[in-house]
């Protein structure tokens, strides 16, 4: 198995000037929405993708024999696996990357097409510091006693479908309810670098920590002209007591900022009118198990970087 290319550096993230340009260049892409078309033609099939942020696809379809490092001795080995080979791309594209690794809930991605070969499941932990893996079938599992589970939702909406949606009921801020809604619940994502948060949420979100630090006499709201642009900063003399965030489907507390440097902050989350999306920022140091079977995502905190 290919590692998953580590999205955010460890601790207090510092990001530098490049990665924070980057993340703005891609939060400011259209809000979240995958198509994919197979069309037949003749002997042949072709494939056209679009992608949650304006990427976009396109070329040929065509199966297959994939080969996987595994646990036995021996790796892996998949016959007649459908896969895409893109001959017209376009967007931003990580310059790392030679492919794109499909997990969500379409026929085609990956594991809907390894099915009961993988038991129906997969996991992830993504460490701040180091690769981290995708696990398939048996080692697919959470070791500990703090382990929480919540359904996937199925709404009206066709995104709900083909993605993975969790019925989340509130969040708080410092152990203060905010009393938000969310009759979509909150998408998960691992390709989104950070969170978005439907207006209404975030207004809340914005107007509790603005309380919060209110408190703070040298903490004040960072407005500059080289202030990351579309985030929620605040600036510091002395760095103060973090306020902690809650998802309430799980009892374990998200990373709710980063710091770009120079004794600023930024609230890891961007304002959507349309959607809420969990980023991989948040999901740092905690072990996902993806059971497509039993419609249910399984989840515990750990030390990604042992994995």
């Amino acid at each position: 198995m290919q590692p998953l290319h580590p999205l955010l550096p460890a601790g207090r993230p510092h990001l530098r000037a490049e990665e924070v340009e980057q993340l703005q260049a891609d939060e400011q892409k259209p809000p979240p929405r995958r198509k994919l078309q197979v069309l037949h033609f003749g002997k042949g099939c072709s494939y056209s993708v679009g992608y949650y942020r304006g990427q976009s696809s396109s070329g040929l379809a065509s199966t297959e024999t994939f080969s996987f490092e595994s646990s036995l001795k021996a790796p892996a080995t998949v016959s007649n696996l459908v896969f895409g080979c893109g001959t017209s791309n376009s967007g931003s594209f990580p310059p790392a990357i030679s492919g794109i690794l499909g997990m969500d809930r379409e026929p085609t991605s990956l594991p809907q097409q390894l099915g009961t070969g993988i038991k129906n499941r997969f996991s992830y932990c993504l460490s701040p510091t180091t690769s981290s893996y995708v696990r398939f079938g048996d080692e697919a599992v959470i070791q500990g006693r703090n382990v929480q589970r919540t359904p996937f939702l199925e709404t009206k909406n066709k995104r709900s479908v083909t993605s993975y949606a969790l019925p989340l009921m509130d969040l708080s801020i410092n152990g203060r309810r905010l009393g938000a809604r969310f009759p979509e619940g909150i998408y998960i994502d691992s390709g989104s670098s950070l969170s978005l948060l439907e207006t209404s949420v975030y207004v809340a979100v914005k107007n509790s920590l603005a309380s919060y630090f209110a408190s703070f006499h040298d903490v004040k709201r960072y407005t500059r002209s080289n202030a990351p642009d579309m985030f929620l900063c605040y600036s510091y003399a002395a760095a103060p007591t973090l306020p902690t965030m809650f998802f309430h489907f799980t009892a374990a507390p998200a990373n709710l900022f980063f710091f770009p440097g120079g004794n600023v902050l930024c609230l890891a989350a961007l304002e959507s009118k349309t959607i809420s999306i969990l980023g991989s920022f948040q999901q740092r140091n905690v072990r996902f198990v993806y059971d497509l079977q039993q419609k249910m995502l399984s989840f515990a905190p750990e030390e990604c970087s042992r994995d």
